[in-house]
């Protein structure tokens, strides 16, 4: 029976579902045997999951159960009171694998002054202010002393907008030289980076944060020597606004031997030095690179003619393009990594030479699986040239320009969407439907299309005769979309 899988099936199935926090509380109220299988998944990291979910209120219980486990003189200590005076039945900071300064922070403050609270800075004078921060800090501390001496393992450690060093606590050096993701930002304490890098050697993701202006060269030198220390590095994030600053740490990584290892490389609000022209010929050097993400910089340039190594991103997989106009010689070049590009996302701009990109497409990325792009009116027909040259697709993804992905993928209460340009899309339907190829899962429009009744069962009707097996099909913002609409994508899904 369902109700009392193997142990192994049951894994599997948590681990499938993992980001899909909703479905994971459900299985944990199926029946004793799930939740007992469920409840470590859920407790790995219930601060962010919180946050994911947008659902605050969760927090202040989430800070009591593990202020619970705090010892009564802990407690009397830190003048605070426990709300929960019997023992939990799940010794939940056992199953705790990371550790977010920010999160942790944001939860606590929450704790002491809940959402519609009486308790406001605004009424406090500064004295009283500065007692209250520090209280938080203190509490912040010890929760955090007491997950790095109870916590089973920590895999993640990310110390951004930290005011305190975390490995003056008890039982730091021990938990944290086994993490294996790391980010922090420029604010860091003296020496912890130091700290870190005589202690763990096995770090596998790394995230780096300098923001604001003036050169950091003691911070540069310090995370050189981090990077240079790690045996296996497979990714590695980046966001500093300083270009001498990221250029002295981008120089080092390229001729070190973890651009042997890493595995995918992500550019963030990054300017590059106008006058480096090498940086597709260094990008090349990482052979093993798999995911490439740029998002939001400039000076994204280069010389493409340097590169002629024919291994060059052969390895590569991934391509995220986000508010930036990336030059089309360096996308050709991109794409010519061969048939193991699978993905191919260009976010939030305006895509000069479209046509010519399809056409590569076609070319170079006949394994093509996902693809998902900002577009213009000007440029919908083009969409159908994609669909003809790349019959393996399986997520199909186009939005309005005047759109932003990340507003309308994760929306606020008030988001309000920019006005659209209109459609008639009655024609395209036809050959749409004509054209989807065979392994289509996923298709997705948020433009301001006009697609009528009859149009869309017979968008459906073809979709049906060519035995597609869709699993989602989300039109967004078109004109005269109805209950009757999605009546008809329900009944065919």
């Amino acid at each position: 029976m369902a109700a009392f899988l193997p142990h192994l099936c049951l894994q599997n199935i948590l681990q499938y579902f993992s980001q899909d926090l909703k479905t994971l509380y459900s299985c944990a109220l199926v029946n004793t045997h799930w939740c007992i299988a469920t409840i470590p998944e859920l407790w790995q990291d219930p601060f962010k999951s919180c946050h994911k979910l947008r659902e605050p209120i969760r927090l202040a219980p989430l800070v009591n159960t593990y202020i619970s486990f705090l010892s009564p003189a802990t407690i009397k200590s830190l003048g605070i009171t426990s709300k929960i005076q019997q023992p939990t039945f799940f010794n939940y900071p056992v199953y705790l694998h990371n550790i977010n300064f920010n999160l942790i922070r944001g939860s606590v403050e929450l704790w002491k002054s809940p959402i519609g609270g009486q308790d406001s800075k605004d009424s406090k004078d500064t004295e009283q202010v500065l007692v209250e921060l520090e209280k938080i800090t203190q509490l912040c501390k010890v929760l955090c002393e007491y997950f790095l001496c109870h916590a089973s393992r920590i895999d993640h450690l990310d110390i951004c907008y930290a005011n305190w060093d975390i490995f003056q606590l008890e039982g730091a050096k021990r938990s944290l030289s086994k993490i294996k993701s790391f980010e922090f930002d420029g604010e860091c304490f003296p020496n912890q980076l130091k700290t870190l890098t005589s202690i763990n050697n096995n770090i596998q993701d790394l995230s780096v944060s300098l923001t604001g202006f003036g050169d950091k060269p003691k911070i540069i030198d310090d995370i050189i020597t981090l990077i240079q220390a790690q045996n296996n590095l497979c990714n590695i994030r980046i966001n500093i606004t300083y270009t001498s600053s990221f250029q002295n740490l981008w120089d080092n990584l390229v001729i070190s031997p973890q651009a042997n290892s890493i595995k995918t490389i992500e550019f963030r609000d990054i300017i590059f030095d106008s006058f480096n022209t090498f940086l597709p010929l260094q990008l090349s050097k990482f052979k093993k690179l798999e995911n490439l993400r740029i998002y939001k910089c400039r000076n994204f340039d280069g010389d493409v003619q340097e590169v002629n190594d024919l291994l060059a991103f052969v390895n590569l997989h991934q391509i995220r393009v986000e508010r930036i106009s990336l030059k089309p010689e360096i996308f050709h070049l991109l794409l010519k990594s061969g048939n193991n590009l699978t993905e191919i996302e260009l976010l939030d701009q305006i895509i000069e030479r479209f046509d010519e990109i399809i056409n590569w497409c076609g070319i170079y990325c006949k394994n093509l699986t996902k693809f998902v792009a900002s577009i213009q009116k000007n440029q919908i027909h083009n969409i159908i040239d994609l669909l003809q040259k790349c019959p393996n697709l399986e997520y199909f993804h186009v939005y309005d320009v005047k759109l932003k992905f990340e507003h309308e993928y994760d929306p606020w209460p008030e988001y309000s969407p920019p006005e659209l340009v209109f459609f008639p899309a009655s024609e395209l339907m036809e050959e749409f439907g004509e054209k989807i190829p065979k392994n289509m899962k996923v298709i997705k429009i948020w433009m301001n299309w006009l697609i009528t009744l009859e149009e869309l069962e017979r968008f459906i009707e073809r979709c049906v005769s060519n035995a597609l097996n869709l699993k989602i099909m989300e039109f967004r913002h078109c004109v005269g979309f109805k209950n009757s609409h999605r009546d008809v994508i329900k009944r065919y899904l």
